[in-house]
């Protein structure tokens, strides 16, 4: 009656790359993942450190997502499908790259420097600026560049004439003769050094209703203020990440000058709960892909807290730690290619693997920290605002368009949400341990009695644990029967005088003479003829 579907319907997707201009369509079916898009895409461009990058896009509730390679496409995003290109997982130090990966990164901090999200000082604007400058126009030539040529590049949220002039006269001074690829290395070694290098922003706020932002990089998860770093916690000092609602959790543990290891746990508030589970999945792959050995640590799938629902999810990819050592165990290395065009594009730029830059051995996954002093902050600046990259996705994806006043305000005391805090935050212990200062959102504190060592393998053990359903659900119902035929039995064939109330209820009498007697005969005919 029914004709069976045997054509499967290829759906088009739109993948912008670093230059917005840059468009490339590709085709799918229901049945392909996100690894077979990300695949598809690697492959064209020649990129073989396919991990460090990811396509993001916009859900229908207005949230960005990264696109999830374990799980169909078309079940993630809804058509139109449109794809934007980007470094997911910020390496820690770049220069263990091919010099063709480190263009693809330096591609995308120039993305983060404009749009405001790799924040820093006017010196350093300057100095970056420079550089893209240089990168872009070659050596100075007083023929050619007028004095409106830096003006043509947005290459900061905080551009002003002031900064130009000085880029400008900078640009003047430089030697002549750069190769570009020195000039793209030089650019990076400013910016991994940077607070912000790798961070995207999550706006949360804290148990006093302060807002604040998070940002998870390569070394751990870090907290702004007003464009201050004002906390940073390592991945050793956390041991497990969880959110409930709109509450990112995150349970950390330290060791005293008594050497012995405390736990804390700390909480910020979400503007919505898709933000907070969105914050909480990037807080667990960027723990996962710095940490873990190899992949196959990661076959357990991750969930939130217990009232989470949907909040489960399986990594999928290699482990930093693992694409190192792949080079490591190779027998060659590829050579550095010192060529390159000032406009070339990103499908043109051919990729191969990275080399690493001395032994990783020291990753750890979900280990308890060797020591809990928290590391002294860097420099940060006194500055106002803080922008987020939220012109990543352009306005033709989605009609989802953030206020301008929410970017000049941006982290300052007379910005504003649209959220608000309530007394669903968890409020802090009265006392707090002099040395655990910078844990000024500590909620809970307790002690722990075993080393680390045991606590490290114990939760191992309970990470690696599986749910079965023979194990818990089985033997639960074969429990719940026999405990209901026990309770019959007794109730129907003792004389207990407590139980002479319930056998004279109607509704009990129904069911003795409509269950329980015939089943009593039935199996008393079976036993007799057997």
């Amino acid at each position: 009656m029914y004709k069976k579907k045997t054509e499967q319907v290829a759906h088009k997707c739109v993948v912008r790359l670093f230059d917005d201009s840059d468009v490339l369509d590709y085709e799918f079916l229901e049945k392909h993942k996100g690894d077979y898009l990300i695949d598809q895409l690697c492959k064209q461009l020649n990129i073989k450190e396919k991990d460090y990058f990811g396509l993001r896009f916009i859900d229908s509730a207005k949230q960005r997502q990264w696109l999830d390679l374990g799980k169909p496409i078309i079940k993630q995003c809804k058509e139109p499908i449109i794809f934007t290109f980007r470094v997911k997982f910020y390496p820690a130090n770049p220069f263990r790259l091919n010099a063709n990966v480190r263009i693809l990164l330096y591609k995308q901090l120039k993305r983060d420097l404009s749009h405001g999200r790799l924040y820093c000082s006017c010196d350093e604007i300057v100095m970056l600026g420079v550089l893209i400058v240089q990168e872009k126009f070659g050596d100075y030539n007083e023929g050619m560049h007028t004095d409106d040529y830096v003006s043509n590049i947005q290459f900061s949220a905080r551009q002003t004439d002031t900064i130009e002039k000085k880029i400008i006269a900078r640009h003047k001074e430089r030697k002549p003769g750069q190769d570009p690829l020195a000039v793209i290395n030089e650019f990076l070694g400013i910016a991994c050094r940077l607070e912000a290098y790798g961070i995207e922003p999550h706006c949360v706020k804290d148990h006093n209703g302060t807002q604040m932002y998070i940002g998870i990089n390569f070394f751990g998860v870090s907290t702004f203020i007003a464009g201050k770093r004002s906390q940073h916690f390592r991945w050793s000092e956390i041991r497990k990440l969880s959110f409930e609602g709109r509450m990112f959790i995150a349970h950390l543990s330290y060791t005293d000058a008594s050497r012995e290891v405390k736990k804390y746990t700390i909480g910020f508030k979400c503007a919505t709960g898709a933000a907070c589970r969105y914050l909480w999945r990037c807080a667990i792959e960027h723990m996962l892909f710095f940490t873990l050995p190899n992949c196959r640590n990661a076959r357990v799938k991750y969930r939130g807290g217990i009232f989470s629902r949907g909040a489960k999810f399986k990594y999928t990819g290699r482990t930093e730690r693992e694409i190192l050592s792949e080079v490591i165990h190779s027998s060659s290395f590829p050579s550095e290619d010192n060529k390159l065009a000032a406009d070339k594009k990103s499908n043109s730029v051919p990729v191969t693997p990275s080399s690493p830059n001395g032994a990783s051995t020291h990753i750890r996954y979900n280990s308890l920290p060797r020591t809990g002093i928290p590391c002294a902050d860097t420099d940060t600046y006194d500055l106002n605002h803080f922008l987020m990259d939220f012109t990543d996705v352009p306005e033709m994806e989605n009609d989802y368009v953030i206020p301008t006043q929410l970017l000049r305000n941006f982290c300052s005391n007379e910005a504003q949400t649209e959220f608000t805090h309530d007394k669903a935050m968890i409020p802090l212990p009265t006392s707090i341990p002099h040395n655990a200062s910078s844990f000024s959102n500590v909620l809970t504190k307790s002690a722990m009695n075993t080393n680390t060592d045991r606590s490290y393998k114990a939760m191992n053990r309970k990470n690696l644990r599986k749910f079965r359903i023979l194990r818990s659900f089985f033997p639960s119902l074969v429990f719940v029967i026999l405990f209901m035929i026990l309770l019959a039995f007794t109730i129907f064939e003792s004389k207990i005088e407590i139980f002479n109330f319930i056998r004279n209820a109607p509704e009990i009498i129904i069911l003795r003479d409509e269950y329980y007697e015939p089943l009593k005969k039935m199996f008393s005919k079976v036993v007799i003829y057997n």
